[in-house]
Formats: structure tokens, sequence, C-alpha cells
């Protein structure tokens, strides 16, 4: 598979392509090469979240009729670019060189995580701004991580939430669709971090800002850039996931 593209409702699309840095046996946290992306347009311009550009040339040159149409219905609005994780940067740098002399491109990410982005971030926020699109973010700091390491982006004016990397979708099989968090083993990878360190994290850091969203938002839609989306009764599967989180 290298583009698939689901439309979910007026203003608001998801994608999934295959990222080209992905080997054959898939990503360390279990899902395949494939990864996801979200599309929102509202009367000021273009958010893109996580863009990946697909990797062979008949859908990139799809994709690009696609947006250039986009685009040019805000030639004064622009198009953000919004990371969920500084090393998301994906397709970023190739939006940005195709588009600045076309409108006002910009790229958000948190100030913590800003410096060490693999993009140029033109607009760092703090934690409680309100972004392109009416977008709240949730910022999180992995165990031994950086500041801000994922941001959780929440988009009211469709009932959705965006996730990096702490919430993974779970792939197409025999599981049911829904929400999982990747395993210790993967989190820790070369790190070394000892596994009652993520327990603990998981405990006071994840499931607590995962019951904000909840509480807050009650979500219907649920997009994982790794992994199937959840473009239905979302909050259930969000519960699911954080009851499984450890507790006290």
């Amino acid at each position: 598979m290298t583009l698939t593209v689901t439309r979910i409702s007026d203003g608001f699309w998801y994608w999934r392509t295959t990222h080209p840095d992905c080997g054959p046996d898939g990503w360390p946290n279990g899902t395949d090469a494939t990864v996801g992306s979200a599309f929102v347009e509202d009367g000021r311009g273009i958010t893109l979240i996580d863009p990946q550009l697909p990797i062979d040339d008949v859908n990139r040159d799809r994709f690009w009729k696609a947006l250039d149409r986009d685009v040019a219905r805000h030639p004064d609005g622009g198009l953000a670019i919004l990371l969920t994780c500084p090393w998301h940067e994906r397709s970023a740098s190739d939006l940005l060189e195709r588009y600045r002399d076309r409108t006002r491109v910009t790229v958000w990410a948190p100030i913590g995580s800003a410096l060490y982005a693999d993009v140029h971030v033109t607009d760092p926020f703090l934690d409680d701004k309100t972004l392109p699109a009416g977008l709240i973010p949730y910022t999180l700091e992995y165990p031994g991580g950086k500041d801000n390491d994922e941001t959780i982006y929440v988009i009211p004016s469709h009932g959705a939430v965006v996730f990096g990397d702490a919430v993974i979708g779970r792939n197409a099989g025999t599981e049911a669709h829904g929400l999982a968090v990747p395993s210790v083993e993967s989190i820790v990878g070369d790190s070394g971090i000892p596994h009652d360190v993520i327990h603990e994290w998981q405990r006071n850091t994840l499931r607590p800002t995962l019951e904000r969203i909840l509480a807050t938002h009650a979500p219907t839609i649920a997009i994982p850039t790794h992994g199937e989306p959840v473009l239905a009764d979302a909050s259930a599967s969000l519960a699911t996931l954080i009851a499984s989180l450890p507790t006290g």
C-alpha cells in the first residue's frame, strides 16, 4: 500500500502512506511501515499534522495536484504544519520548499522541543496556546527524554484527537481495531531505562493526560500516526486504553 485517503468529514481528511525510512519488519512499536497524517481545512487555511508524502511518483503527483488546489483556495490564510514529535518531520521540508513562494507556510511545535526538531520550527508555542484550525495541544515528556517529546492534538471542530508515538492504533488483522500503547520493550529500546520507570510514566504522566482529554473533549475519532485509526466511538476505545494503564 502506498497511499490511501479517507474523508472523515467536511474539511477533515486522513491519509496513510509508506514511510521511506521503515524497514520490512515495520516499526519497533509493532506497527507496519505505513504512517498516518491529518489534513484540516477551515476558513483561514490548511493545517497538516505529521504530513508524509507518498514515496512513488504516481501517488506523489496525485497528492501534489490535490494539495496545490487546496492551498490555492487560501492565498492569504497559509499552510500550517504541526508536528506531534520533533522527529516527525517527515515531508515538512518538501512542503516548505514547494509552497513558501505561494503562501505563508509555518511549522509548529512546543517551545521545549522546537530547538531539537528535525525541521526549522517557525512558530514554537506554549502548552496553553490555541493553534491553527483551533487545535488544542497536550504535551508529554517521555521518561528520560527532553521537554515536550510529544504533543497530542485535539481538533474540537471535528471531535478528534491525533497521537504521535505514545498511543498507537492496532493494525488490521486478527485484533479488533482500537488504541494501544507500545510495549515497554519497544519504549525502552537501547536506552536502558528500567521497566518500572516506564510504568511510573504511564501511571503519572500518560494516564492523567489521556483522562483529561477524555473528560474534556470526549473524542469520537482517534487518529494515531502509527497503526489504524478509530473513526467512530473513539471515547470508548480511549477509556479501554486508560483502564489498561497502571494506576495508583
